[in-house]
């Protein structure tokens, strides 16, 4: 069945279509001075985790995905994990407990995962490598396109209700609806007989110190990063540039800045080589640092584009670190690996913000996006001198 149907154009955009919800989690971002507005007697770490709480739950699910196909299949599985996404996206339009909307955030986040993993990989198993290539390239750039749209359009429909912003989780039903039409239920098809008739090859069950030293610089990285997402908008406010949908177009040109760049990724190393990861990092965090000092809206755009710039090539280059210095036949168990420590970064980067005022209790969001920038700038240096000591030890594959 695959074979008749994957030349088709429904088909492809069907297929295409799931690449659309895989970074839309932190949108709500820009609305989360108006949330706080709403739910007064909330922390602000845990206003600020409504935002990425869904990174735990697309941690959690990646990791099951498989038990969830195994039963269900592919298709079914896609479709649950698309009406899961859709209903929980969607309910925090009716209720002002911030329990109920928390739980919500999160099984959106499961959804979420249960597409994820296999958002890519069904390309690269119904296409050929070149025709996978090009089709994997669109995904990245819809990927990025879709976060970067409901970002600004979450800010301005704060201006509205703060209720209204979760009406950007709408747009899951585009991949539902065309899932649900355009691809049939066995629409792998033979395209997986090749792998099932292969000779098992036996998964190494330890990826070595270098792959968890990556993961855990990975978790720092996202951590720190993250403040552009929720420390920015409260930094509108302290700098008098009130409104949330300012908070949307920051983020959405970080965003597409780093969609437009990361198509030239292979460009860009073949030109800086094993240089890559500290310019992009030491950019990233002195353009972070830029931010906080920053008191105008237009010069917070442009900051935050040329901080996607120097962003586009921090995690490719990651993950082909990672599959250098990953033993032989564990490539999947580091990728696992990498994306757990992204996901929890995102996830604790609240707690990590919050631990901060503790200390120093008149902490501004200012501040902490300039901690923020000071902190990736030194994770930049640790990682180019670290990543070169594992790649001249990294095993022979």
């Amino acid at each position: 069945m695959a074979h008749q149907n994957r030349d088709q154009p429904l088909f492809k955009l069907a297929l295409l279509s799931l690449s659309s919800i895989l970074a839309i989690a932190p949108s709500l971002g820009p609305a989360i001075p108006e949330v706080a507005k709403h739910l007064p007697g909330v922390s602000a770490a845990n206003i600020e985790m409504l935002v990425t709480i869904p990174n735990l739950g697309i941690m959690i699910f990646v990791l099951v995905s498989g038990f969830f196909a195994s039963h269900l299949g592919e298709k079914r599985m896609i479709m649950l994990g698309l009406l899961v996404a859709t209903v929980a996206g969607l309910a925090p339009l009716v209720t002002n407990n911030y329990f109920v909307i928390l739980s919500s955030r999160f099984l959106l986040g499961a959804g979420i995962g249960l597409v994820n993993p296999l958002a890519y990989s069904l390309l690269n198993i119904l296409y050929t490598s070149n025709e996978s290539a090009t089709l994997l390239g669109y995904a990245n750039a819809i990927t990025s396109l879709c976060g970067a749209v409901t970002a600004a359009v979450a800010g301005y429909l704060a201006l509205i209700n703060w209720h209204a912003t979760f009406l950007i989780y709408l747009l899951v039903l585009l991949p539902l609806g065309l899932f649900a039409l355009a691809i049939p239920r066995d629409f792998l098809g033979d395209a997986q007989a090749p792998a099932e008739k292969a000779a098992p090859v036996k998964t190494k069950t330890w990826v070595g110190w270098p792959v968890l030293l990556l993961a855990v610089g990975l978790f720092l990285f996202y951590a720190l990063l993250f403040a552009l997402y929720i420390k920015v908008p409260t930094a509108l406010i302290e700098n008098r540039i009130t409104t949330p949908g300012a908070a949307g177009l920051i983020v959405s040109s970080f965003t597409i800045a780093a969609m437009v760049v990361s198509l030239g990724y292979g460009q860009i190393y073949r030109h800086l080589g094993h240089y890559t990861i500290l310019i992009s990092m030491l950019g990233v965090g002195i353009t972070m640092m830029l931010l906080a000092e920053s008191r105008t809206a237009g010069l917070d755009y442009l900051i935050s584009a040329c901080s996607g710039v120097f962003f586009a090539s921090t995690l490719p280059y990651s993950f082909m670190l990672g599959a250098q210095i990953s033993p032989a036949h564990a490539e999947n168990l580091t990728s696992s690996i990498l994306l757990i420590g992204i996901n929890l970064g995102v996830f604790l980067s609240p707690y990590l913000f919050n631990l901060m005022k503790l200390i120093h209790p008149d902490l501004s969001a200012n501040t902490s996006l300039l901690i923020a920038g000071m902190g990736i700038v030194l994770l930049g240096l640790a990682f180019f001198f670290a990543s070169t000591t594992a790649r001249k030890e990294a095993p022979v594959q």
